[in-house]
């Protein structure tokens, strides 16, 4: 055999032994440990009260409807939120809250038409991101 030929036979057992590794640690990476890893609280989504007590802290008032609807903010990105209307003196707020994190996603003021359930002028006033 030639030089050249033996070089490449020994470069090519040289890679095929680092595929070999490499696949040995990626199978290490993707496995899950046994015996090691520390259990994790899933995370479950707010209740309905949960959500109500959370809008009557910052808007009190009586809370006549809570709707439960999907937050859809790109066409991969979207997530449930509880969306709560407190009628208060002169408004009805909805207060649009996240199931998955509790936060307060976005509030909408309307002008309050003095009977539950009837807008006036259903204008949008608010809808800042609160953080």
């Amino acid at each position: 055999m030639k030089k050249n030929q033996i070089i490449l036979i020994i470069v090519g057992v040289l890679i095929l032994v680092g595929l070999v590794f490499y696949f040995n640690y990626w199978l290490k990476q993707i496995q899950p440990k046994t015996g090691t890893s520390v259990p994790t609280e899933e995370k479950t989504e707010i209740s309905q009260e949960e959500a109500i007590e959370i809008a009557q802290e910052k808007h009190p008032g009586e809370v006549y409807k809570v709707k439960e609807e999907e937050m859809v903010v790109s066409k991969e990105f979207h997530y449930p939120i509880w969306v709560i209307s407190i009628e208060t003196e002169e408004n009805i707020i909805e207060v649009s809250i996240n199931k998955k994190t509790g936060e307060i996603a976005f509030e909408n003021t309307y002008p309050s038409g003095g009977e539950k359930g009837i807008f006036l002028k259903p204008e949008y006033e608010g809808g800042e991101k609160l953080q």
